[in-house]
């Protein structure tokens, strides 16, 4: 298998493709609750939630939960988008404002770091209309490369 700096504009996108497709698979957990990863690039992954019944509180409210649950998996898209798998070290979410039930709630994480060992993601969680609803920074610990084959990521 190639290193990721050796890959082609074409091999880097299809593996995004792969990647999406695996982590949008409706029988994970994050599918479960409603989270879509949208967008992986290098170093980036956007991601969203709409808000209802599986991810709320009593209260009509984006449970805290699924803030979570969706930085955390868009932060690692981001972190997976150099070909290594990773597992969450450590995170800070900070909740600024509550997500509404009926509202789609938006994802952008970015890497301040991808290293060979430790991958620094920052988030940021938003409202449909921009306004800021929490704010983070992940770390990732890289582990081995990825077992991919050019057409689909393997379990």
């Amino acid at each position: 298998m190639k290193e990721f700096h050796q890959w082609s504009g074409e091999e880097r996108a299809a593996f995004y493709d792969a990647l999406l497709r695996r982590i949008n698979k409706p029988d994970y957990f994050a599918s479960r609750i409603g989270v879509r990863v949208t967008r992986i690039a290098e170093g980036e992954a956007d991601g969203e939630l709409l808000a209802d019944e599986s991810n709320c509180n009593s209260m009509g409210i984006v449970h805290g939960g699924s803030f979570y649950t969706l930085a955390d998996t868009v932060c690692g898209m981001a972190a997976f988008s150099r070909g290594f798998s990773c597992t969450t070290a450590s995170s800070t979410l900070n909740f600024l404002r509550p997500g509404l039930k009926g509202k789609r709630v938006l994802c952008h994480a970015r890497a301040q770091k991808m290293g060979h060992t430790l991958s620094v993601i920052q988030v940021t969680i938003t409202g449909e209309r921009g306004l800021v609803l929490a704010t983070g920074l992940y770390t990732f610990c890289t582990m081995a490369p990825l077992n991919w084959d050019g057409t689909e990521i393997e379990d």
